[in-house]
C-alpha cells in the first residue's frame, strides 16, 4: 500500500476576499483624508496655521497739474489697515504680515517706517507700507503714497497677508 500524504492549502479565492476588502478600505481611508484633514482645520485647528489676506489696498498722490496748495491729491495720502484674528481662538502671529504689491508707480519702501508728512529728499520711498503696532490681537499697518511734484502720480495697489494659529493648539 502506497500512502499519500496531502498537504490542505486554501485555495486562491479564499484569500481574495481579504484582499480585496483590505484594498477598498484603505481606497476608503485615503479618499477620506482630505476631509477629516478639513474637518479638523475647521473645527478643531490644533497644530493648524491658516492664511489670512486683506482686500486690495490703494493709496496714490499726484497726477494733476494744479498746485500742490489748491489740490489735496497732491498732499500725501496714507490708509490704516487693521486685521484681526478670523474667529475665537485663533491668535495673529505677531512678525507674520506682509505686503504683496500688485502695482506700484514710485519708489518703493518695503516696510520701512516713514512719516509720510516729512519733507522728501531724492532717494526716500514715494510709496509704502510699514507696521504701526502688533499683538496677537491686531496688527496696524500704514499704506502710503506722496510726490515731491504734484503732476508725478505716485501710487500703490497691494493686499496685506498674515498667517494666525489657534491658540488652544499652541
Amino acid at each position: 500500500m502506497t500512502d499519500f500524504s496531502v498537504q490542505a492549502s486554501p485555495s486562491p479565492s479564499n484569500k481574495a476576499p481579504w484582499i480585496i476588502a483590505t484594498i477598498a478600505a484603505s481606497a476608503l481611508a485615503v479618499q477620506n483624508m482630505q476631509t477629516l484633514h478639513d474637518a479638523w482645520r475647521e473645527y478643531v485647528g490644533w497644530f493648524c496655521a491658516f492664511s489670512i489676506e486683506s482686500e486690495p489696498v490703494t493709496a496714490y498722490s499726484g497726477g494733476r497739474d494744479v498746485p500742490f496748495v489748491r489740490n489735496p491729491e497732491c498732499h500725501p495720502h496714507q490708509y490704516l489697515v487693521k486685521i484681526v484674528p478670523t474667529k475665537w481662538p485663533r491668535k495673529l502671529d505677531v512678525g507674520s504680515l506682509k505686503f504683496e504689491p500688485a502695482e506700484r508707480t514710485g519708489r518703493y519702501g518695503n516696510g520701512d517706517v516713514v512719516n509720510p508728512n516729512a519733507a522728501m529728499s531724492d532717494t526716500d520711498p514715494e510709496v509704502g507700507w510699514f507696521v504701526k503696532s502688533q499683538s496677537p490681537d491686531l496688527i496696524e499697518a500704514i499704506v502710503y503714497s506722496r510726490t515731491g511734484a504734484c503732476e508725478s502720480k505716485r501710487s500703490i495697489t497691494g493686499r496685506f497677508q498674515v498667517t494666525e494659529h489657534n491658540y488652544l493648539g499652541w
